[in-house]
C-alpha cells in the first residue's frame, strides 16, 4: 500500500487550486474514532434520528418492509460504522422469529474487524 499511497498523495497535493486526497486514507483507528466522535455532536442528528427509529420502532419498520419471515433474508449495509444501529433491527427481526445473514460491507477495515468481535 505505500507505492499506492505515495502516488495518491503525489497527486492530490500537485492538483491545483483544490489539494485533495482520497478519503479512504482516513478510515484507520483514530479516524474511526473520530467519526464517532463527529456523530456525538449536536448538529450531526442523523445518527440519532436513526437510532431512535431501529431502539423505538424496530416492529413497525419490520413491518412496513412485508418480509416473509418464513423466508431466508439478508442485510447488506454499506458503511455500518461501528454497528449499533443495525444490532438494534437484527435484535429485533431475531425476535420476530427472522434468518437473516449481516453482511456489512466498509472501506474500513477496522470498522469490519470491530463489528466482527460484537457479533
Amino acid at each position: 500500500m505505500t507505492e499506492e499511497f505515495k502516488r495518491d498523495v503525489l497527486a492530490g497535493l500537485s492538483q491545483s487550486p483544490q489539494k485533495t486526497l482520497p478519503s479512504k486514507y482516513f478510515y484507520d483507528k483514530r479516524g474511526d474514532e473520530l467519526f464517532v466522535r463527529i456523530m456525538s455532536l449536536p448538529e450531526y442528528y442523523l445518527t440519532r434520528a436513526e437510532m431512535d427509529i431501529f431502539r423505538n420502532k424496530p416492529h413497525e419498520l419490520i413491518a412496513a418492509l412485508q418480509k416473509d419471515s418464513t423466508r431466508h433474508h439478508e442485510i447488506i449495509e454499506l458503511g455500518p460504522g461501528d454497528g449499533t444501529k443495525t444490532l438494534e433491527l437484527l435484535k429485533a427481526l431475531i425476535e420476530e422469529g427472522f434468518r437473516v445473514d449481516y453482511v456489512p460491507i466498509d472501506i474500513s477495515q477496522n470498522a469490519l474487524d470491530s463489528l466482527q468481535k460484537c457479533l
